[in-house]
């Protein structure tokens, strides 16, 4: 069995703690944006960003659903930017790597002794 030593266990508990922290901080912002989704405009407007929203309004998400249109063309532009810029980014890559593992091919270097 693992002896803990008093230094041992702080050491421990303040990684934990630390770790927590992080994990607690690192979710705040997504938290705000849906709060902040949730929140009425006039709300927004007076007392600006909140975690706690002093009025609760699904206007945001109404305005969402009621045109998806918008959205499905905007996932269309991101879903062909992404295979796009993926299957150039692949060729250029396949391009630039075939000739460097080619043991034949060798750059002429205008100072390299022959």
């Amino acid at each position: 069995m693992k002896e803990w030593s008093p230094k041992k266990w702080i050491g421990a508990s303040s990684i934990h703690l630390f770790f927590w922290a992080f994990t607690v901080a690192s979710l705040i912002p997504f938290i705000l944006v849906f709060m902040v989704s949730i929140s009425s405009e006039d709300s927004i407007l007076q007392n600006g960003y909140s975690l706690f929203p002093s009025q609760i309004s699904f206007a945001a998400y109404q305005f969402l659903f009621n045109d998806f249109s918008e959205i499905a063309k905007a996932y269309g532009v991101t879903i062909l930017t992404t295979l796009v810029g993926t299957v150039v980014s692949l060729l250029i890559t396949a391009l630039f790597a075939y000739p460097l593992s080619r043991p034949e091919v060798y750059v002429y270097l205008p100072n390299r002794v022959h």
